[in-house]
């Protein structure tokens, strides 16, 4: 089954200007990781995320360990994330987003089936998203994670396709979309507008990550409802739980933290 594209004008650009090529050796692997590898490539060659590439560009594949124990497919960028030039599209204040929330009467928040696997990358980009693994050398058509300017690629194109609704009654933090309105009848209107923007680009949604129609929802770590917002009990718990800090890096990771919650 191939994967959903969206359909939009440009794709991710990777401007590596006038970077020589990064290529890294192939990494030896056990014959489990082996098989790991080889059936998500398989997988991804199925449904359109890469296809076979004749690069000079390569980047190493890792296996990281997901919570459960299982394996996730991943690629190491970092070599050209180095020479790919920083996108300065901005990326929303988090604090000034959930402060947008607080006080009104529904909520929906909408999941994008592997959000960065819909967005294209631009035909002559390909190459520099080449990874390879015993079994040969792959690029991807789509938006792998680890690129350096995968958030604010993601951030301008729903800007551009929700410019008519953000901070009226719809807000996306990185692949977080929310919306909120005062009355159960302007929801409707407001979830209807935003589902047809998202279906005409040909953005596919994960129904069972999405939840709609709610007096009180979750999003970026706090509760928000007619009263306001609050932080979530599971952020409050994780916070409470913290270990004594023993280096200077640990102290100042904490105070970070701590500081995000200091107006509650």
């Amino acid at each position: 089954m191939q994967a959903t594209r969206a359909n939009i004008k440009a794709g991710h650009v990777i401007n590596t200007e006038n970077a020589a090529p990064q290529n890294s050796a192939l990494r030896i692997y056990s014959l489990e990781k082996r098989h790991i590898m080889a059936d998500e490539v398989d997988k991804m060659l199925k449904n359109g995320q890469i296809r076979p590439s004749q690069s000079s560009w390569s980047s190493p594949v890792v296996l990281v360990k997901k919570k459960d124990g299982t394996p996730r497919f991943c690629i190491d960028y970092r070599r050209l994330n180095l020479v790919t030039r920083k996108d300065e599209y901005p990326i929303p204040n988090m604090e000034d987003t959930i402060n947008r929330l607080g006080g009104n009467a529904w909520y929906s928040k909408l999941d994008l089936k592997s959000g960065y696997h819909q967005i294209p990358i631009r035909e002559q980009d390909k190459c520099k998203t080449a990874f390879k693994i015993p079994n040969g050398l792959f690029e991807f058509n789509v938006l792998p994670q680890g690129l350096k300017n995968a958030p604010p690629t993601f951030h301008r194109i729903m800007d551009q396709l929700l410019a008519n609704t953000r901070w009226d009654y719809c807000l996306v933090y990185l692949d977080d979309i929310i919306i909120f309105s005062k009355s159960f009848k302007e929801h409707l209107t407001h979830l209807k507008d935003v589902l047809a923007t998202l279906t005409k680009a040909n953005f596919r949604l994960n129904p069972a990550k999405c939840q709609l129609f709610k007096p009180e929802i979750e999003y970026l770590g706090h509760i928000v409802n007619g009263y306001g917002i609050k932080p979530s009990q599971t952020n409050i718990e994780a916070l409470a739980n913290l270990p004594v800090p023993t280096s200077t890096k640990q102290v100042h990771s904490f105070i970070q933290t701590a500081s995000f919650y200091r107006k509650f």
